[in-house]
This record gives C-alpha cells, structure tokens and sequence, in this order.
C-alpha cells in the first residue's frame, strides 16, 4: 500500500504487474523480505521498471561490464550542457545505475542463486567501476575551470573495499596520495581535487548517496592530511633510514592495501617503497606478535564487542568475524616473508593459500572458513533485512525469527536453530584463533 501510495500512476503499474507475474511475485517477495530495499521502491518506485530488463537476471556480471555500462549511460548527456547542468546529470545517472546493480544483485542474494563470494565480489566491482568515474568527472571539472593538479590522484582501497568484500552498507576506506612531495609545484591542487571527488561521491542527490567514505586509515588518521605526497606516506611508515615505523593494526590494515582508482603508478611505488618492506619485511618474533594481536583483540572484544550488555556481536564478539580476520593476518605477518604466495588482502583467498603452504592445519582451517562464510551471511542478512547497520543480533522474539528464515531455517523455532549453529561456529572459531594465534 505504502508502494502504491508513492506511484504517481498506480494504475498503469498495477496493469503491468497483472501483465509480468513474475516481477509481482518479486515484488511481493522483496516487500516481505528486506526493508533495505522495500524503502528504496518507495524513495524510488521507478526502479521497477529495471526488474522488467532482461539484464536483471544475469547472476554475475565481469568488471569491465560494470564500466561499460556506466560509460554508455554517461555517454547520452549531451556535453554541450553548462558544466554544472552536465555534472548533476552525470552524478544522477551513477546513482540510478548504482540502485539497479545493487537490485539485481540482493534479489539473486535473497533468491539464494548466487554465493557470498559473488555478493562480495559484485558489490566491490561496482564500487570500484563508480569511484573510476566518479574521479574522471572530478577530474574534468577541474581541468575546465583551470584548476587541474600537475597529475593524477592514486586512489587506495582499504578495509572491504581493499578485501573485495564489500557489504551493502559498506563504507569505502580510502588513502589519497600524489607523486612526490609537498614542494611539488601545483600539489595545493591535489586537496582540493580529493575533496571534490568525496563530494562527488557522497552529496544527496534524488537518487540518494553514491557511497559514503571513511580516510581516518590515512597517516595520522583524522588529525593528518587528507591527501599525502609519495614521500611524506614513505617517511611515515619507513622514517628516514628505511626501518619499519608503523604500528601493528597500520600493519595489518596496509595488508588489504589495493589500487582502485587514479594513477596506478603511483600505487606500484608505494608498493616496492612501503608495502612490502612494512607489510613483509621483518622476520617477525611470533611470540611477540601473537601476544600484540591477542591484547589487541581483548581491546577490542570487550570495547566494541560489548556482548554482556547488548547481546551477541557477529563482526567484533566472541568467535566473530575480526577472530577470522586477525587469525589469518596473524599468519600472513608471521610468515609473510618468506611465503609470498600467502599476500593477500581477502580474507577467505588468504584461508586457502594458508592452508595450501602449509601454514594453517586443516581443521583450524575448516573451523575458520566455515566461520567466516557463516558470519558474513549473517552480517549481510542483518543489513538486508533493516535498512541500518545493525551490530547485535536479536535473541528472541519477532525479530529473531525472521532473521533465522531469511537465513534459511525453518520449523517451529527457527530463531532457536540458528543460536544453537550460532553457537557452535563461534565457539570452533574461538578455538582455532586460540591455536593459531600462540607462539
């Protein structure tokens, strides 16, 4: 009804969907399942007309498809328009495209046809494809108003986006940085280029927001420059005679570290310069390291966490998701080294190569795999079925039933059935980050 009250033509929708079952069905179905994107028909009921496409049962789409796409819906505005007239079209259009490829790919989600790993991949492909153009559109307003910066931003993903485990709520961790120093001539330009770029990104247009970004994993976090030239980033990390100088969790959020956008040039130098020599480079004291993280992750489970007070937290609890992670980074700075194979900034690929070079025995490796497709399910199922973050699960009542169905439980108490796997997995995640994470 709230649907049908936003229609401004009612009739001729209702018309369609008695024509097309099947997108009734859909509709139903998506109104019953997920308030993420029931309020999305609402704010924007045009988008039932991309559930008529034919694209719109692709399962998986490659990333050039994503660009090609957006290139052919940039392309039609005409670019004689006034600048800003041609931007605001521009930016509008990015947003609709967004909204449809976040459509397909959570009904393929909810329907159960594809897998975590194509969610996560997906999503991150079209983050990626949207901050390219979203820079090129930054870019070329600057180079009109004369303004333009000597070269080119490097944008860096960090966190999910640097994992290639974007969620539907996912902020975007982003580092900007330019070739050289500060005494570069012009390099007062490259800040204004970046700030313009997030606006870009993250002003509310009808369409809503393109992303929202985080930059506190810059240097210094929200106390540093937005934007840091080639050298200052190698001086922060490195100092002046090449020794590591960062601190353990800059360590660890350096191992997702991925180009995504701008001068990939620049990025291979940081590589070579920081990455590798920060990341890879120390033979590392395991006892040392392992006591680091441990303290680290009692830190955080009793600050964040906070499962005595709120209720049970899937990403920073007990046996949640960070277990996982700081499991395998764990391993990845201990054996790094020596082991190159084992460099990655993904989560799951980083379990596998572990487990093939022999650094992860196998049934520390199935307790964490399986935790990790277990939580992140539940995680994205969270931010599907509200249209919020949510951190803490609901342990009884409404809520928690139909969390457990859109989980796929069934039976007379569906939410029990769910505690009791929820259980189980955190539990054997617990005991394999206590195995692996020791001296």
């Amino acid at each position: 009804s709230d649907f049908a009250a936003a229609l401004r033509n009612s009739e001729s929708y209702f018309r369609m969907l008695a024509e097309h079952r099947r997108v009734a069905r859909l509709l139903l179905s998506l109104f019953g399942t997920s308030d993420f994107l029931s309020k999305r028909f609402l704010r924007h009921p045009e988008l039932i007309d991309a559930l008529l496409r034919e694209d719109q049962v692709l399962l998986q789409k490659p990333p050039e498809g994503f660009r090609r796409e957006l290139d052919e819906r940039l392309a039609q505005f005409r670019p004689d328009l006034p600048l800003d007239e041609l931007l605001e079209a521009r930016l509008g259009e990015l947003r609709r495209y967004k909204n449809e490829e976040v459509l397909r790919i959570a009904i393929h989600d909810i329907a159960g046809t594809i897998d975590l790993a194509s969610v996560a991949g997906q999503l991150t492909d079209l983050a990626e494809a949207s901050l390219e153009r979203c820079l090129e559109l930054a870019e070329g307003e600057a180079r009109a108003k004369g303004v333009a910066p000597p070269g080119r931003l490097c944008v860096i993903g960090m966190g999910k986006l640097g994992g290639r485990e974007l969620g539907y709520h996912s902020d975007l961790d982003l580092i900007f940085l330019y070739p050289g120093s500060g005494a570069t001539a012009g390099h007062e330009r490259y800040p204004r280029l970046a700030q313009r770029f997030m606006s870009f990104l993250q002003m509310p247009l009808r369409e809503g927001r393109l992303y929202q970004i985080d930059t506190r994993l810059r240097p210094s976090g929200n106390q540093g420059a937005l934007v840091i030239g080639t050298e200052a980033f190698t001086r922060y990390h490195t100092g002046e005679g090449g020794a590591v100088r960062s601190q353990l969790w800059e360590r660890q959020a350096l191992l997702r570290a991925r180009h995504v956008a701008g001068d990939p040039a620049i990025f291979a130098e940081i590589q070579e310069r920081v990455l590798l020599p920060v990341v890879y480079g120390l033979r590392e004291d395991p006892a040392t390291l392992a006591a680091e993280i441990r303290r680290m992750r009692e830190r955080m489970e009793a600050e964040v966490g906070r499962e005595a007070s709120r209720g049970k937290n899937p990403k920073t609890g007990r046996g949640g998701l960070v277990d996982v992670e700081f499991a395998a980074q764990f391993l990845q700075l201990a054996h790094g080294h020596d082991h190159a194979q084992i460099r990655t900034g993904s989560t799951p690929l980083a379990l596998r190569k572990l487990r093939a070079a022999g650094l992860l025995r196998e049934g520390e490796f199935e307790a964490l795999a399986e935790g990790y497709d277990f939580l992140r399910r539940v995680e994205l199922r969270l931010r599907i079925v509200h249209d919020f973050g949510v951190d803490h699960l609901p342990e009884e009542g409404a809520a928690l039933r139909q969390l457990a169905r859109r989980l796929g439980y069934a039976g007379p108490d569906p939410g029990g059935r769910f505690l009791a796997d929820y259980a189980r997995v955190t539990a054997a995640v617990r005991r394999a980050f206590d195995a692996v994470v020791t001296a």
